[in-house]
């Protein structure tokens, strides 16, 4: 079973973030999805590689310990080394509840989608 956290990020320089999850049916074997506690702060990302008004979207894979704390990341797609290197430190400052399995947390990975918007081009 897969729970999707989609993070949409609007920038003008600075990246904002805001998540939402769907809600899991609960059963006998309910396994409880982690909710956002601290989102992941997308402001600050290097926009050398972005085009005026253009979305650049990516999924990633988030290791969350048995606390929420992101503990690794993996999947990203960004070409851009260095924009994905600043996503992946920004989601290790993010914090989440943790997975509950019959109510005990456990470790688990969680799948999230992120879009991020650079920034137009000022006038001046």
């Amino acid at each position: 079973m897969k729970n999707h956290l989609l993070f949409v990020a609007i920038s003008s320089l600075g990246l904002v973030a805001c998540g939402t999850t769907k809600p899991i049916k609960q059963t006998s074997n309910a396994i409880t999805p982690p909710q956002v506690v601290k989102s992941p702060d997308f402001r600050h990302l290097p926009t050398k590689s972005c085009k005026n008004g253009e979305f650049i979207h990516t999924s990633a894979v988030l290791a969350l310990d048995k606390q929420g704390q992101v503990t690794g990341v993996s999947g990203l797609t960004v070409k851009d080394k260095e924009l994905a290197l600043h996503i992946t430190q920004a989601f290790k400052k993010a914090k989440y509840t943790p997975y509950l399995i019959h109510g005990k947390p456990v470790a688990r990975n969680l799948d999230v989608a992120i879009s991020l918007k650079c920034p137009p081009k000022s006038r001046r």
